[in-house]
C-alpha cells in the first residue's frame, strides 16, 4: 500500500511540473514570437517576454491556450516599420482562457478595444506610469478582474472598459483623468466613487448597476460635476447623472434646478420607494429606473414629454404612476417593462384628463385603473419641539426666514427673542434658514421638515431626541450639553460644523458629511475608533474625555488642531494615528485666535496630570508628529484658559531613571522583583506600560512610597508613570 501511495504522489508530481511550463524570451526582431515559443505556444503556462512585439507577434497570442501569467515589462510595441507605437492592439488576448495575470509594458500609452475582453479568469493587470488610454470594452466582461492598479497619467477610460468586472472598495480617479466612458464601470463591486479635478466628461450609466455603490463626491475644484448628498450632478444642478444604488434613503426628490435625467440614473436603487422627478423634465431616459424592485410610487411633473424604452423597466413592486402632464406624453415600446410589462400599476392624472389617457397609445393598456387627482399639495415647513418649563414661563427663539411669514404656536411672542410658554408641545410653521432654541431646557426637537435650514442651534437642553431628516443644506449644527445617546447625520450633505460636547454619545458615524471641516465631541462616551476617513476637510478636532481606543483620517486629510487627552489611545494605535498626520500646516494668524498663548494651535496628546489619562504616547510616537512639524503639548483638562498647554515629549524609552517635574522629583529603586517608587503623594496612581501601551499594573500610593512587585510581570522593559513623571523599568 505504501509503495502504491509513492507512486500516485510521483505521477501526481510528474504531471503538475509536466503543466507548469515557463519560458523568457527576447524578441530582437519584431515579427519573430511565434518561431521563438514554437511548439510551446499551446502549453507554455508562464511566459516573460522583452523586445520588439508588433501587430504580427500580438496574433501568436491566440494559440497560448494555457498562458495563465504573462510579463511584459520589457516590451516595446511597434508597428511594421518599427515605430513606436506604445498601444497593444484591439483585440489582442481576446477570450484568452488560462490568462490570470498581466504585467503590460512600461513604455505602454494605450490598451486597444477588447484588448482583454472576456478573458473569464484574469485577476491582476499591473501597469507602469506612462498610460493615458483604457479603450472600449478593453477588459469588459472579464469577471473575476479585482487587481489594477490604475496609474496617475491615465487620461481616458472608454466605453465599457471595465464592464462587469470585480473592481470593488473606493475607485478614486487618477489625477490626469478627463474622460469615463458610456458604462465604464457598470455591475462592478465600487463602493464609493471619487472623481478627480480634471474629469470633464462622464458617460451615461458609466457606474449603472454597481449594486453596493454609496456615494460619490467630487473634488472641490473640478468644474463639470458636484455631488449633492452622494448622488452626481453637473455643476449647473441642471443634470442628474447618477444616483448611488445603495443609497439608504427610502424616497428621493430631485432638485427644482434640474432639467435632464441621464440614462439608468436610478437604475437598481435597493432601498428607493418613492421617487419625485421636478418640474422642468420632459424625457424620461432608458433604463431611468430599471431594477428598482421597491420602488412603490413614482411622480412625474407636467412638463413630461417622452417615457423612453424600459423607463420603468422591471419595478415589480410599483403600484402608482402620478403624472401632471395634462395631455399624455409620447410612449416608447417597452417603457413599464421591455419584456414583460407591470401590470401591477394605477395610475394618476390630473382632472380633466382621464379620458385622454385611456385613449392614448401605450397608456391604456398598461396600468390597472386611470385615475383623476387634484394637484399635490405644496409642502409643509414646520419645527416640533417639547420643553419642560411650565406654562407661564419663557423660551428664547430666535429666527431667520429670508423674509417669509412664520407662525408660532404653544408659545406667545413677548420681545424679541422670547416667547411666553403656553403649551409645552410647540410648533414653528414656515420655511427658516436659521434656528437657535438654545437652553430652552427642550427635551424632543425634530426639524425633518425644514429642508432649507442652514444654522441650528439647540445647546444646553435636555434633549434625549434630535430628529434631523435630510437636510441638504445644513452647514452648522450644535447640540452640546444635552442627553443624546445617538445621532443620524446620514442626511446632512453640506455639515460643515458640528459640536456635540456633553452628549452620551457612544458612536458617531460621519461617512455622509464630506464637508466638514469642524468636529466638536469632547465629554461624550465614544469608543472605539473615530473614522474620520470620510471628512478629507476635516481640519480642527476636539475629542478629548471619551474612551477612543484609535482615530482614523481620511489619506489627504486637511487637519490642523487635535485635542485628544484623556482617551485610550495607546501602543500601535498611537503610532498609526502619528504616522498618518499631514505635514502641519498652521491656521492663519487672522483664522485662529490664541487667548495669549492659552489655546495653542497643535495636537494636544495628554494630561499632565495622569489620574484620569489612559493615553499613551512614547517619545518615538511624538517624534513622528513633529517630524510632521507639529507642534505637540500636554495640558490639564480642567486648566482649560487658565493655564498654557506644556511643550510634550512623550514618555522616553531609553535611559531615563528619573524625571523632573517642577519641584517634585519622580525615584525608583529596584531590588530583585521589587520597586520602590519615591517622591509620591497618598493618592497619586502609578502605572506600569509596556512598550506597546498596554497597561500592566496600576496601583495607588498610600502615602510617600510605593512598593511595586514585579515577581509576576514577564520580563521586558517597561514605562512606569505617575503625575510626578515617568522612567524605564528593565524587569530580567
Amino acid at each position: 500500500m505504501r509503495k502504491i501511495l509513492v507512486t500516485a504522489f510521483m505521477i501526481f508530481t510528474a504531471l503538475f511540473m509536466s503543466a507548469q511550463v515557463q519560458k523568457n524570451i527576447v524578441v530582437e526582431t519584431p515579427g519573430t514570437l511565434a518561431d521563438l515559443l514554437g511548439d510551446d505556444a499551446s502549453t507554455v503556462t508562464q511566459l516573460t517576454v522583452g523586445g520588439k512585439l508588433n501587430s504580427k507577434d500580438f496574433n501568436v497570442f491566440a494559440k497560448t491556450t494555457s498562458l495563465q501569467d504573462l510579463d511584459m515589462h520589457g516590451v516595446s510595441i511597434v508597428d511594421v516599420n518599427g515605430a513606436e507605437t506604445g498601444a497593444i492592439p484591439d483585440y489582442a488576448f481576446y477570450k484568452s482562457p488560462a490568462l490570470k495575470r498581466v504585467v503590460m509594458p512600461s513604455t505602454l500609452k494605450s490598451v486597444g478595444n477588447s484588448a482583454f475582453y472576456k478573458c473569464t479568469l484574469l485577476e491582476e493587470v499591473v501597469f507602469s506610469d506612462g498610460l493615458t488610454k483604457i479603450g472600449k470594452s478593453a477588459f469588459m466582461s472579464d469577471y473575476v478582474l479585482n487587481r489594477v492598479n490604475l496609474p496617475q497619467s491615465v487620461e481616458k477610460i472608454l466605453d465599457r472598459a471595465f464592464y462587469k468586472t470585480a473592481l470593488s472598495g473606493t475607485f478614486v480617479t487618477p489625477d490626469s483623468l478627463t474622460t469615463i466612458g458610456t458604462t465604464a464601470f457598470y455591475d462592478t463591486q465600487l463602493e464609493q466613487v471619487r472623481l478627480g479635478e480634471k474629469v470633464s466628461a462622464v458617460g451615461e450609466a458609466a457606474f449603472g448597476g454597481c449594486l453596493k455603490l454609496s456615494g460619490f463626491e467630487v473634488a472641490a475644484g473640478n468644474k463639470c460635476y458636484k455631488a449633492v448628498d452622494g448622488v452626481l450632478y453637473d455643476i449647473a444642478d441642471t443634470l442628474l447623472l447618477a444616483y448611488p444604488q445603495a443609497d439608504a434613503r427610502t424616497s428621493y426628490s430631485l432638485p427644482k434646478t434640474v432639467k435632464s435625467i441621464a440614462m439608468s440614473a436610478f437604475d437598481c436603487a435597493a432601498k428607493l420607494e418613492e421617487l419625485h422627478i421636478n418640474e422642468g423634465v420632459a424625457v424620461m431616459p432608458v433604463s431611468m429606473c430599471y431594477g428598482d424592485t421597491v420602488l412603490k410610487k413614482i411622480y412625474m411633473p407636467s412638463t413630461t414629454k417622452l417615457l423612453k424604452a424600459g423607463a420603468l423597466d422591471n419595478c415589480k413592486q410599483l403600484a402608482e404612476l402620478h403624472i401632471r402632464a395634462v395631455d399624455p406624453p409620447e410612449v416608447e415600446t417597452g417603457a413599464f417593462g421591455v419584456m414583460f410589462r407591470n401590470y401591477k400599476m394605477n395610475l394618476y392624472v390630473p382632472k380633466g384628463s382621464k379620458s385622454k389617457y385611456e385613449n392614448a397609445s401605450g397608456w391604456s393598456d398598461s396600468f390597472l385603473s386611470i385615475n383623476e387627482e387634484d394637484a399635490p399639495a405644496e409642502p409643509v415647513y414646520r419645527v416640533l419641539m417639547t420643553t419642560s418649563h411650565a406654562i407661564g414661563e419663557y423660551i428664547g427663539l430666535s429666527m431667520q426666514t429670508g423674509g417669509e411669514d412664520v407662525e408660532v404656536t404653544g408659545a406667545e411672542y413677548d420681545s424679541p427673542g422670547y416667547f411666553k410658554v403656553t403649551s409645552q408641545n410647540i410648533e414653528i410653521k414656515g420655511k427658516i434658514t436659521r434656528l437657535d432654541c438654545s437652553s430652552d431646557q427642550l427635551t424632543l426637537l425634530d426639524v425633518t421638515q425644514e429642508p432649507a435650514l442652514v444654522e441650528l442651534y439647540c445647546d444646553d437642553n435636555k434633549l434625549d431626541t434630535l430628529k434631523l431628516g435630510n437636510l441638504p443644506a445644513l452647514t452648522r449644527l450644535y447640540c452640546g450639553g444635552n442627553q443624546l445617546s445617538s445621532i443620524d447625520l446620514s442626511q446632512l450633505p453640506s455639515l460643515q460644523d458640528f459640536s456635540c460636547w456633553g452628549n452620551n454619545l457612544t458612536a458617531l458615524g460621519l461617512n455622509g458629511n464630506p464637508a466638514m471641516t469642524s468636529l466638536i465631541c469632547r465629554d461624550n462616551k465614544l469608543q472605539g475608533t473615530l473614522d474620520l476617513s470620510s471628512n478629507p476637510k476635516i481640519n480642527q478636532v476636539n475629542c478629548y474625555n471619551n474612551a477612543l481606543t484609535f482615530i482614523k483620517l481620511a489619506p489627504n486629510t486637511e487637519l490642523k488642531h487635535i485635542e485628544l487627552e484623556r482617551n485610550n489611545i495607546n501602543g500601535d494605535n498611537m503610532t498609526r494615528f502619528m504616522t498618518s498626520l499631514p505635514t502641519y500646516v498652521a491656521f492663519p494668524a487672522d483664522e485662529w485666535d490664541d487667548y495669549g498663548g492659552l489655546n495653542l494651535q497643535g495636537l494636544y496628546v495628554t494630561e499632565i496630570d495622569q489620574t484620569y489619562e489612559k493615553n499613551v504616547a512614547f517619545d518615538t510616537d511624538v517624534n513622528i508628529a513633529k517630524g510632521k512639524g507639529w507642534p505637540v503639548y500636554a495640558i490639564n483638562i480642567d486648566d482649560y484658559g487658565m493655564t498654557k498647554p506644556t511643550a510634550y515629549d512623550g514618555i522616553p524609552t531609553t535611559g531615563i531613571t528619573s524625571l523632573d517635574r517642577g519641584q517634585a522629583v519622580l525615584h525608583v529603586a529596584t531590588s530583585g522583583s521589587q520597586a520602590l517608587v519615591t517622591g509620591l503623594s497618598a493618592g497619586d496612581i502609578v502605572r506600569l506600560y509596556d512598550l506597546q501601551g498596554r497597561s500592566v499594573v496600576v496601583l495607588t500610593a498610600q502615602g510617600e512610597s510605593l512598593d511595586i512587585d514585579l515577581g509576576g510581570v514577564a520580563r521586558g522593559v517597561y514605562v512606569l508613570k505617575t503625575k510626578q513623571g515617568s522612567c524605564k523599568i528593565d524587569v530580567k
